[in-house]
């Protein structure tokens, strides 16, 4: 798979069974993206504009993710917090 992000470098990358985090910066600014593979498909699940960063956390079964420093206008920055199932199979069902 190629992401042509066209930032300038990639912060981190993360991934576990299912799904897969890409976090770019393109200078103030960071994207994180989440692309989720359903029945051997991947979707983009995800995709934050971000002057903080992402904080990852696996388990078994979730795959968490918190972003903050979230644009939000006059406002302070926001904090979002995404859960994504981990399912292996749904990676390989469609290969099969």
């Amino acid at each position: 798979m190629i992401v042509d992000t066209t930032d300038f470098t990639t912060v981190q990358v993360a991934a576990r069974d299912n799904v897969f985090l890409i976090e770019t910066t393109g200078g103030p600014r960071d994207i994180v993206f989440v692309i989720v593979y359903k029945s051997g498909n991947p979707t983009l699940a995800l995709k934050s504009v971000t002057k903080g960063t992402a904080t990852v956390k696996v388990t078994q079964t979730d795959f968490e993710i918190l972003v903050s420093g979230i644009y939000a206008g006059d406002l302070p920055p926001r904090t979002e917090s995404h859960i994504f199932k981990l399912a292996l199979k749904d990676l390989y069902e469609k290969s099969q």
